[in-house]
């Protein structure tokens, strides 16, 4: 017997860890028993000063598709915290966050600071860093119960509607990370991209559910709930639609609303995106007559300094670029090029390329001067690499956020061809 447990020691202390320790693992219970895996979060401000907190929610189901496990509920209340513990309480669970991949605003709500709103909520749950946010002029509970309603086979989702939209939007990756940088930082200026619901006369991805529509419902504890069902959709004749419309924050608070084309110069400076295109209009010169042409950048590359010169703080701009001719329309001469081995690039058509581009950012410039909006982030440069020159400038300013009219913006286009 002895020689028995000399040879299997091992062997019986394996088994006598496993009857110790195995019971335990049977009575742990599921997470999803205890917490609500939230994927999608939505505030609404009403005109009433009501705080509406809606949840995008997955409900695992066997052999089945996104779309049937999605459920949206909503809560009301005072505050946004008292709206998301009365959620928490009407399913007896607590709220998990760590999965949320987006949070919506409707744009009331956007008219708070945003920082102060979610901080009672990211006290008590985790949140993601790369969480995007985004507001909407709608309801964002009813721009999420029509996201949930597009058809599964399609995968798109709320996430996938920004990034569609990224190419011609710099503003489409604006996540809680970007968010806490900007609010902490000491220009605290960033944009948040619009999306809306539109009726199917505009372009946008398609909500219409031919398959199932939406049932609602309501429970004891004033929270509102709604999932796939039979009936009709209520999501007929809409779309979702990101026509590139921005808000500006400024001490995350809305300052004003934008499109694209007046922030085109930050696009060309801070745009994650390649590809960016440039038109040339009624463009003439010994090759052309009054012609439309169309290009699109392939690379770029940007790089900057600043320093004083005559006692005035100078951004210097150098854009490096790679462009491809992707049509020409001249009157009785349509050539459409996509890839062409010629060289259609004018040294004059440069010219006209480079004039446009410093005038996009110039002109991005001044209104951004005007609204007292640092999105170029002048100061943060200027007090990273400059800081004592930078201290002294501010010193002699009567208004601190004068800085942004005192600045001079440099801008050097070097210009390639594609061939």
């Amino acid at each position: 017997m002895r020689e028995f447990w000399k040879k299997n020691k091992i062997l019986f202390i394996f088994v006598i860890a496993l009857f110790l320790l195995m019971p335990s693992t049977f009575n742990v219970p599921s997470i999803s028993d205890s917490h609500m895996i939230v994927i999608g979060l939505g505030i609404d401000l009403s005109e009433e000063g009501k705080y509406e907190v809606s949840i995008q929610m997955v409900v695992p189901k066997q052999n089945s598709g996104f779309k049937s496990n999605v459920k949206i509920v909503s809560a009301e209340d005072d505050t946004i915290s008292k709206g998301f513990n009365k959620l928490s309480l009407h399913f007896g669970k607590k709220l998990a966050l760590g999965q949320c991949e987006y949070i919506l605003f409707n744009e009331r709500a956007t008219e708070k600071n945003i920082v102060e709103l979610l901080d009672p909520i990211f006290r008590e749950s985790y949140v993601s860093d790369s969480c995007l946010l985004f507001t909407t002029g709608d309801s964002a509970n009813e721009l999420m119960k029509l996201s949930s309603d597009i058809q599964d086979e399609y995968s798109y989702n709320l996430t996938t509607l920004l990034e569609y939209n990224e190419k011609r939007n710099y503003s489409s990756e604006i996540n809680l990370k970007k968010l806490y940088k900007s609010y902490f930082s000491p220009n605290n200026c960033f944009v948040i991209p619009k999306i809306e619901i539109k009726d199917k006369s505009t372009d946008g991805i398609d909500t219409t559910n031919t398959s199932s529509g939406q049932s609602s419902g309501s429970s004891e504890s004033g929270s509102s709930d709604s999932s796939s069902g039979g009936g009709e959709s209520s999501s007929e004749n809409k779309v979702i639609s990101n026509d590139g419309q921005l808000i500006i924050m400024k001490n995350s608070t809305k300052l004003t609303e934008v499109s694209t084309d007046e922030l085109k110069g930050v696009e060309w400076i801070f745009g994650e995106a390649l590809e960016l295109d440039i038109d040339i209009k009624d463009f003439s010169d010994d090759f052309y007559e009054n012609a439309d042409i169309g290009l699109r950048t392939e690379q770029r590359s940007v790089s900057s300094s600043v320093y004083f010169e005559d006692d005035k703080p100078v951004l210097d701009i150098t854009i490096l670029m790679l462009v491809k001719i992707t049509h020409i329309e001249q009157p009785n001469q349509p050539i459409e090029l996509y890839d062409s081995t010629f060289n259609y690039l004018t040294e004059s058509l440069g010219q006209a390329i480079r004039e446009k581009v410093v005038t996009e950012i110039n002109d991005t410039k001044a209104f951004l001067t005007g609204m007292y909006a640092d999105l170029f982030d002048i100061y943060g440069r200027f007090n990273k690499y400059e800081y004592k020159k930078w201290g002294d400038f501010l010193a002699t300013l009567e208004n601190p956020d004068d800085y942004l009219s005192e600045y001079v913006l440099k801008t050097n286009i070097i210009l390639n061809k594609i061939h």
